[in-house]
């Protein structure tokens, strides 16, 4: 008659080890979560600190502009830009064009198409 395989014996200690690494293991995965957690959230913090300051410029740059606004200096240059307007005695002048001007400058000069041969090869074999 075979012998039955006995049934596995554990030793106290080893049963303890086992549990100890379980525990571990259930520990490390628990902390690493809120330590992705809490790296997301610092991420999110300068996210929204970032706008604020953006925020901040804006309402900087809108106050100056508020300040300019409610000066002589802004209702003169809009009356000379915008109607046409001048103090007694100035004469008005307009700028027509200017050399630096994208829309006054010199359009390029016609480029010579490539002979048909070139321009196949080039579909073919790409730019060389």
């Amino acid at each position: 008659m075979p012998k039955k395989p006995s049934r596995l014996h554990l030793n106290p200690l080893q049963v303890g080890v086992a549990v100890v690494i379980v525990f571990v293991t259930l520990f490390m995965f628990g902390y690493s979560s809120r330590v992705i957690k809490a790296r997301e959230l610092q991420d999110e913090v300068q996210m929204w600190e970032n706008e604020v300051q953006l925020a901040q410029q804006q309402v900087d740059h809108n106050q100056d502009y508020r300040e300019y606004v409610k000066t002589d200096q802004y209702v003169i240059e809009r009356a000379h830009r915008d109607l046409g307007w001048g103090f007694p005695n100035e004469v008005a002048v307009w700028v027509i064009g200017r050399d630096d001007d994208p829309l006054v400058a010199e359009a390029p000069a016609p480029v010579q198409p490539a002979p048909y041969w070139q321009q196949w090869q080039q579909r073919f074999f790409g730019p060389r």
